[in-house]
């Protein structure tokens, strides 16, 4: 575990979908602009998930799962920071229900926006646009209960309430723009016309643009924390295994294949279990003990599935064991790499956290002796 600040996890988030974005349809105009079996005969333009669909299914479901998850942990770190007195404190319960609703709806689009892009719509036509429709409501309305907490906190922080204002508009303009696009999106797309048709697919890479431009609307939540430094997990290899593995798990069902895919699913998800208890805790002498346990566990299972890689390609030629018919030698290279990658990462971890517990920091004391509102005041003085 790195230390960093919580400010990355929205950049984190942000880039990723951008990246996905970007190269999705980069490669969709580099391969000659294609028409995608998915896609009506009215289209010429295609949907994202046409294109997630097809053989950048890997990137498609790696990117919405990082964002996704760096969405979440970004909304879970300012809950924390707002009760450690890192920013402006949550006053009243209103303050409170509105942040703990907002972290619910941001799991929900986060668990949305990875369902959508494992069920496609090639092959989960109906479930997909489910959970496209939850993926977009979970997160307006989480949207729409942040602008809720900053206004009535802006009550209380009147002074220092420049933040949380810009902020506030930052995330209105977000609801007005989305909703707008997605009701011209969900019109567009159920005309029979062609251009209202391609006009929907133009609609639809707008929202996600702007889903973006949200994502990155966190930051300035986050910036008067800016000398606050904690350990963040190193999640990030488990991605790439996750996205070539669910690939390869369509019609390959073997033991490797199985077993990687788990353990790539598992480790964000622990990380984020386990760095959400360590924050809560964070005053407790134990509150490191659970990020160690999940790293000696996670450790030894990515160890494992690196093995079983390994014996199934370096063994033997990657071409005996091919996944989904393909020889596709540089995947399973790539997925056996990043494998080891997340092995030594998080062992990494679970060494500086035992350096972490009998080795604390020198400015760690007399941060933690410093009067809240003092603190307060001069992270946000350093933000502005």
């Amino acid at each position: 575990m790195w230390i960093l600040s919580f400010w990355l996890f929205p950049v984190v988030s942000g880039c990723m979908w951008l990246s996905m974005l970007v190269a999705m349809l980069s490669c969709w105009a580099a391969d000659g602009k294609p028409h995608y079996s998915t896609m009506s005969d009215q289209l010429s333009i295609p949907y994202i998930s046409h294109i997630g669909a097809e053989r950048l299914k890997p990137l498609f479901i790696a990117g919405c799962v990082v964002t996704g998850v760096f969405m979440t942990l970004s909304l879970l770190s300012e809950r924390w920071l707002r009760h450690a007195g890192q920013l402006a404190r949550n006053r009243d319960l209103f303050d409170k229900s509105c942040a703990i609703g907002s972290i619910f709806f941001a799991l929900t689009g986060a668990l949305g926006v990875i369902l959508l892009s494992i069920f496609d719509t090639k092959h989960h036509q109906h479930l997909h646009y489910g959970f496209l429709g939850m993926f977009i409501a979970s997160y307006v309305v989480c949207a729409i209960l942040v602008c809720l907490e900053y206004i009535h906190m802006g009550r209380w922080y009147h002074p220092q309430a420049r933040i949380l204002l810009v902020s506030f508009y930052l995330k209105a303009v977000f609801i007005i723009c989305e909703l707008g696009v997605a009701i011209g999106f969900g019109v567009c797309s159920r005309s029979s016309s062609k251009e209202s048709k391609n006009a929907g697919a133009v609609l639809e890479w707008v929202a996600a643009l702007i889903f973006a431009f949200f994502v990155f609307s966190i930051i300035p939540d986050l910036l008067p924390s800016v000398r606050t430094k904690k350990r963040v997990p190193q999640g990030e290899n488990s991605i790439i295994v996750l996205g070539i593995t669910a690939w390869a798990v369509t019609n390959t069902n073997t033991l490797t294949v199985i077993f990687t895919l788990v353990i790539s699913v598992i480790t964000p998800v622990v990380y984020a279990i386990t760095l959400s208890t360590s924050c809560i805790a964070n005053r407790r002498r134990w509150h490191v003990l659970p990020l160690l346990f999940s790293d000696a566990i996670i450790s030894y299972l990515w160890l494992t599935s690196f093995i079983f890689l390994a014996l199934d390609f370096n063994h033997v030629s990657c071409s005996v064991h091919r996944w989904n018919g393909e020889v596709v030698c540089s995947r399973k290279y790539a997925a056996e790499a990043f494998s080891f990658i997340a092995f030594f990462m998080t062992m990494g971890a679970g060494l500086f956290e035992i350096l972490y517990i009998y080795f604390p920091k020198e400015d760690s004391q007399p941060m933690e002796q410093r009067v809240p509102e003092e603190r307060l005041q001069e992270n946000l003085q350093t933000a502005v």
